[in-house]
């Protein structure tokens, strides 16, 4: 008889040595979009590894941690949080802002989930089919195609024409990360791309002189994370809301299938081991959305980039074949003891925006591309008038107002609307609307088959 492979299921506790090892190689994984999402959205890194990790323990708590899965910053969320916080100054403000938008975004994923529990999660794909989805999922990527070049080039900070050195170290930093991804695909280090792409880029801002550390020798060796709370009362604050909650609409699916990908690599650990896992972690989607909304509540609250929970951690069970609980638990406590580093944040906050504007190059359009890949699902042919219309106006008005105007649509308001919407009516968020509101109407003229 062939014996059986190590392994852990969720619900084992390992030992506390084991446990904070494991927690480590969680951390280890999470780290670098974690933070990376901060970086490019203008939030206080140090606060939102914070945030993470009691979102993380938040979200444990709430599916009675039954579901190991880390809640880290979400790509999905960065065009649209980016534009919020432009839109309103920037810094700490636009943040604050920004923090009203992801704090509802959590109380509508909630909701979400509360309804899949009660309906199924084929309801909720009536409503928000992959003709919905996909679209909107890319123009929250390609909303910012113009954000990218900014960063790359230099023109964001100073440079209207361009800097030579930002678009050199922009370019390697790119490159970096796309030869990686391609090369590199065994191990821990082919999960790292976007880690590997940042340090070439950052080393080779050194020979550029793009580089400052004149703030790392002057930084505390323990400072309490400097969190921010939302600026309810803000003008800009319910637009800021209407710009972010849209974002939901993209992560669902997103969350729903890392539940299914860890679902599937306990079943195979069970097997492998001959043990008995406690219950179907892929019935748990209602529940596991929920989760997602309580980490973007807690993270929305305090200051932290907004998120989801994490492939990350996916990828991670599978290699090391570790899906307890405790781990992913043990990388929440590490996360919010690493807030509390002022040497880490002093060194984190020399990237250069040239590497992060490389990076940004090829993950704002692959963002894009993973709505490219939800269209596959669509039933029949892209080109049917009911899946050719939601489709088209989704990406028109979302890529078109979103790369201009400042985010929002030049539609004259008046009155109540004006105040409302002080800023214009959100790209993204009417995009979002129209293709969910036509395509129920479609729908039910003509419903789709199966």
């Amino acid at each position: 008889m062939e014996p059986k492979r190590n392994g852990l299921l969720p619900h084992e506790f390992p030992g506390v040595l084991a446990t904070v090892g494991l927690g480590f190689q969680h951390f280890i994984a999470i780290f670098p979009a974690t933070v990376l999402v901060p970086i490019l959205t203008g939030f206080n890194v140090s606060v939102t590894l914070f945030a993470s990790g009691l979102a993380t323990l938040a979200a444990l708590a709430v599916n009675k941690f039954r579901i190991p899965l880390y809640y880290g910053s979400s790509f999905s969320a960065i065009a649209a949080v980016i534009m919020v916080v432009k839109a309103n100054g920037g810094g700490i403000e636009g943040v604050r802002v920004a923090q009203v938008g992801i704090f509802v975004a959590g109380f509508v994923q909630v909701l979400a989930g509360y309804l899949i529990a009660k309906a199924g999660p084929q309801k909720v794909y009536r409503l928000l089919p992959a003709r919905v989805t996909g679209p909107v999922a890319m123009i929250i990527a390609y909303a910012l195609a113009a954000t990218a070049i900014d960063m790359a080039s230099g023109s964001c900070c100073g440079f209207s024409q361009g800097n030579a050195a930002w678009w050199t170290v922009a370019v390697i930093t790119c490159l970096a990360t796309v030869f990686w991804s391609v090369l590199v695909k065994k191990g821990l280090l082919g999960m790292l791309p976007i880690l590997a792409g940042a340090i070439i880029g950052y080393i080779a801002s050194g020979f550029v002189g793009l580089l400052d550390f004149s703030k790392v020798a002057t930084a505390q060796f323990l400072r309490v994370p400097q969190v921010t709370f939302p600026a309810f009362t803000h003008p800009g604050a319910l637009a800021a809301i209407f710009a972010i909650v849209p974002v939901v609409i993209a992560t669902i699916p997103e969350s729903l299938a890392h539940l299914l990908q860890i679902g599937a690599a306990v079943d195979q650990i069970a097997k492998d081991t001959g043990k008995k896992p406690k219950g179907d972690i892929k019935q748990l989607a209602g529940i596991n959305q929920m989760s997602d909304g309580f980490g973007d509540i807690v993270t929305g609250f305090f200051g932290g980039a907004m998120g989801t929970n994490y492939g990350e951690t996916v990828a991670t069970v599978v290699v090391s074949r570790a899906a307890t609980v405790f781990a992913v638990a043990a990388a929440a406590v590490i996360a919010i003891l690493s807030s509390f580093s002022g040497h880490l944040e002093a060194l984190i906050n020399t990237i250069p925006t040239a590497v992060t504007g490389g990076l940004a190059l090829y993950l704002f359009g692959a963002f894009g591309v993973v709505g490219i890949k939800m269209l596959q699902e669509v039933k029949g042919d892209l080109l049917e008038p009911k899946n050719l219309a939601v489709i088209a106006l989704i990406l028109i008005i979302g890529i078109g107002g979103g790369n201009k105007w400042g985010g929002s649509l030049p539609i004259p308001l008046t009155g109540w609307l004006a105040n409302l919407f002080p800023g214009g009516i959100p790209a993204i968020a009417l995009a979002a609307l129209v293709g969910i509101l036509l395509n129920a109407a479609i729908t039910t003229i003509e419903p789709d088959e199966g």
